[in-house]
């Protein structure tokens, strides 16, 4: 019972998976709709595609949910296993989706330390067993720390290929919004239309305080 409720815990754990679980999420459009939840796991789904997937990436978490009896606790496991698995599906940069996978296998490596450790102290085990357990979890915490780490700069180099992108391109940017700017005459925002060498998702625009200050009150026009 208490491996079980740590895979529940463990899956939850943490608020980036809390927080996309609050969302609708759909896996490549293929899971059917039911009467009671559009985005439940199929049979299909589970066996073809997440089972595999968590067996190679949480085989810790996978073991303890593959004990678990029939039921209603069972079948919420096997929900947030699918929507994590969908979550790291969708992810589209590659480079982005091995580092969260690897986070994922990390936390998976300290959850059966954890339960190691707890079997260990449970036993009664003293001296240089006991510490060899509590030398796993601590190697583990290390192993997610670096995989925490690893995504972060992951996203870092993204954000700096975009900056460089965009000062490669900053003189031609800068004729186009100057030349809407004029003729827009500080009445409407100046939105940059996107431009075939800005890395996806770039947001870049130019100041807009100043023209939202000088713009005209409403019906003096």
């Amino acid at each position: 019972m208490l491996g079980m409720c740590l895979l529940v815990l463990a899956m939850v754990g943490s608020s980036r998976l809390r927080a996309r679980l609050a969302r609708p999420v759909v896996a490549d459009g293929k899971t059917p709709p039911t009467a009671h939840d559009p985005q439940a796991v199929t049979d299909e789904e589970w066996a073809t595609h997440v089972w595999p997937w968590m067996l190679s990436v949480r085989p810790n978490q996978a073991a303890v949910l593959d004990k678990m009896p029939q039921g209603l606790q069972r079948d919420q496991a096997k929900q947030l296993v699918a929507r994590q698995y969908r979550e790291i599906k969708s992810i589209p940069l590659p480079a982005l989706q091995k580092a969260r996978t690897d986070q994922i296998k990390a936390q998976d490596e300290l959850f059966g330390a954890q339960v190691k450790f707890r079997e260990a102290r449970r036993a009664g085990l003293r001296g240089p067993k006991l510490d060899e357990a509590r030398g796993a979890v601590q190697t583990a915490v290390e192993h997610l720390f670096d995989a925490q780490i690893a995504e972060r700069q992951v996203r870092i180099d993204r954000l700096q290929a975009e900056i460089t992108q965009l000062e490669k391109n900053k003189g031609t940017m800068i004729a186009r919004w100057t030349k809407e700017a004029i003729n827009q005459g500080g009445r409407a925002t100046v939105n940059a239309s996107p431009s075939p060498t800005r890395a996806p998702g770039d947001s870049a625009q130019p100041p807009q305080d100043q023209q939202q200050n000088n713009a005209e009150p409403a019906g003096k026009r």
